[in-house]
């Protein structure tokens, strides 16, 4: 019997490593869903916005830019966030190991001596196979049909933040440029203040912050664009 249950168990680990582990590209898929429609949505959020400067006479929309780009800039460091995430290497933890390990103790010295030297076996053996499993990896070679579907899905999801980021840097860009000089009758968060200063070149912008001292970024660059004061030049 107790043949039987280790061929069968070890049987069912052979087949089910693949859909048993962790996913992180079908995790990653998740972070960002519909994300056509989140990037036409932050196309008609920037199209409303820059309209309101000429369209807008009782500056009802205006009065919410600050939120508008502080919802912006949040979003688009969530989303460097997540693309930095992809980027890292994985980072293999042997905290579920140890946990199992020691929860398990005491189960294994309450079994018998060759059940006890049974596990031990299986145990080594499905540790080389791990072993030899990565280094098939790290050669290109023996990549089933998971890590196939696993590494479309993380393509997938790198191509969808990146489409996200570029909506949203864009957007910013285009607000920022419209508005110019306008933007310093608001009032922004430092981070955004800092982020906004950062992303782009721009002749100069003074920012004060929600406690109304003043948070000043000042860059020398090029000019403000048409919606701004002097044009670029001078």
């Amino acid at each position: 019997m107790v043949a039987g249950g280790s061929e069968g168990g070890s049987g069912s680990r052979g087949k089910g490593h693949g859909w048993k582990k962790e996913r992180k590209g079908r995790e990653v898929r998740g972070w960002v869903p519909r994300g056509e429609v989140i990037v036409e949505c932050v196309g008609v959020l920037t199209h409303l916005t820059t309209a309101s400067l000429a369209e807008d006479r009782f500056g009802v929309v205006q009065r919410d830019i600050p939120r508008i780009l502080e919802a912006l800039v949040a979003f688009l460091v969530a989303i460097e966030d997540a693309q930095a995430q992809l980027r890292a290497p994985p980072v293999k933890s042997n905290t579920n190991t140890n946990a199992a390990g020691s929860g398990n103790g005491r189960q294994q010295q309450e079994m018998p001596a060759d059940e006890r030297a049974l596990i031990g076996v299986l145990e080594t053996v499905e540790d080389a196979l791990g072993v030899a499993r990565e280094k098939d990896g790290e050669k290109g070679e023996g990549k089933g049909p998971v890590d196939a579907e696993e590494q479309a899905d993380l393509a997938e999801a790198r191509a969808v933040l990146g489409e996200v980021g570029d909506a949203l840097t864009d957007g910013l860009s285009h607000i920022t440029r419209t508005f110019g000089d306008k933007l310093r009758a608001f009032r922004f968060a430092p981070r955004t203040a800092a982020r906004l200063g950062a992303l782009w070149s721009l002749r100069r912008i003074y920012i004060c912050n929600n406690i109304h001292s003043c948070y000043c970024s000042r860059i020398i660059g090029v000019g403000w664009g048409d919606g701004g004061r002097g044009n670029g030049k001078g």
